[in-house]
């Protein structure tokens, strides 16, 4: 497994930058298991991991104005909705 840097962005739209710097060559790690093991057995390569776990909001369910949010850290299982308005425009994720 060749990675000379890991990085911690603050924001998502450092993270895009990041990404866009290092042209293809950075790979997202957000919990990252299957990430590592394909590393390590060189199946993926990657100059950079860009860690977004500590983006704040990422593991997070709200509405915004008419859309439903889902952030792409927030576990599938179980997706708990005490807000009784998701519950009602979304019944799939009431169920």
């Amino acid at each position: 497994m060749i990675c000379r840097q890991y990085i911690q962005p603050k924001t998502i739209q450092e993270a895009i930058i990041l990404l866009k710097h290092f042209d293809g060559e950075a790979r997202i790690l957000a919990g990252g298991t299957d990430l590592l093991i394909d590393l390590k057995t060189e199946k993926k390569k990657a100059v950079a991991l860009i860690d977004i776990s500590r983006i704040s909001g990422l593991d997070e369910i709200r509405i915004e104005g008419e859309n439903l949010r889902i952030g792409a850290l927030k576990q599938p299982s179980p997706v708990s909705i005490p807000n009784s308005r998701v519950c009602s425009r979304c019944g799939p994720l009431r169920d």
